[in-house]
């Protein structure tokens, strides 16, 4: 069984993003090879654990009737969302610092794992009850 069917999926993405925002800290800090790696492995670690998940999750959270349109709405925001971050963040690292601008994006995606805490709980239930 899968961790996420064992533990409840928006706790397993607020985790992950938490683990993402120490690892993008790490390599920001440019403070040694070591940390710079073991960050790297902290949010490529935590980012293939949380876009499993949070896919899923996000799936689940709509009604039956809505789920393909609504899914699909949020997935389209989401990209969009990535293109304006990746196009703002040479700009935001040149201003201040990599530093800065890594912690930014570290700290975006735990917010994003913080309002799934807010989210109906999904492991283990069938999809009409969470959709109801």
């Amino acid at each position: 069984m899968a961790t996420a069917d064992r533990v409840e999926r928006h706790l397993l993405i607020v985790v992950a993003t938490g683990v993402w925002l120490i690892g993008m800290v790490r390599i920001g800090s440019l403070n040694g090879a070591f940390l710079i790696t073991a960050g790297s492995f902290l949010a490529s670690f935590a980012l293939g654990t949380y876009l499993q998940v949070a896919y899923t999750y996000t799936a689940e959270s709509y009604p039956t009737r809505a789920r393909t349109s609504g899914f699909a709405w949020i997935d389209g925001l989401g990209h969009s969302g990535g293109v304006v971050g990746a196009l703002a963040l040479p700009a935001l690292m040149t201003a201040t610092s990599f530093f800065f601008g890594l912690t930014v994006v570290g700290i975006t995606g735990f917010t994003a794992g913080i309002i799934a805490l807010f989210g109906p709980k999904s492991t283990g239930q069938r999809l009409e009850r969470i959709s109801a």
